[in-house]
């Protein structure tokens, strides 16, 4: 499992359909880190309980997120999706040196 710290720039739309008689959601977040080159990374919640852990974040808001790569392959590519598996939120410490500390996971 990987981790991925910065600052939250967009929500995606949802998406939901139907397989095998059964409905599913999925949707995610886009971040960007405050690396010294900062990159912009999309991370996937699938399911509607995972959904909902976006429901309390604010744009612009500092989160960790937890998230493992699921690959696939399709007509001879392949697509690499970034699963989270949990989010935190973060807030900064009054210091000196102001560090970056999660707080209670949203989930």
């Amino acid at each position: 499992m990987a981790q991925v710290t910065g600052k939250l720039i967009g929500i995606m739309q949802e998406i939901s359909g139907e397989k095998d008689g059964r409905e599913w959601k999925k949707g995610g977040f886009v971040v960007v880190t405050s690396d010294d080159n900062p990159k912009t990374v999309a991370l996937q919640l699938f399911g509607e309980t995972k959904l909902n852990w976006l429901t309390p974040l604010q744009i612009g808001q500092t989160i960790v997120a937890d998230y493992y790569p699921e690959s696939r392959e399709y007509g001879g590519k392949w697509y690499t999706d970034l699963q989270c598996t949990r989010i935190y939120t973060v807030q900064r410490q009054a210091s000196a040196n102001t560090q970056l500390a999660p707080e209670i996971p949203i989930i």
